[in-house]
């Protein structure tokens, strides 16, 4: 039997964007307190942009997010989680 499913595609895409706000996942781990595997999933699941620098040789090659995206993220998350506390 055939089902319809649909997958997940990442694609690369250039973007220009000015190199102070990029901040690796080791720093972005440690200024918003979640661990590295914490912020690597954030960039997984897509919660948190990823970009990565040129020459893009393989999967190894070191991962960024974006400063400004991870203190919306963080603001958000604890937006949610003092409402989440509210409810109890």
């Amino acid at each position: 039997m055939k089902v319809t499913v649909y997958k997940i595609v990442r694609t690369l895409a250039e973007e220009v964007i000015d190199d102070a706000d990029l901040v690796s996942i080791n720093a972005a781990a440690t200024s918003s307190g979640l661990t590295i595997s914490g912020i690597s999933r954030l960039l997984d699941k897509g919660r948190l942009p990823e970009y990565r620098l040129l020459p893009l040789l393989d999967e190894a090659s070191k991962r960024y997010t974006s400063r400004k995206a991870l203190v919306a993220w963080s603001k958000g998350a604890r937006a949610g989680a003092r409402a989440k506390k509210a409810t109890k």
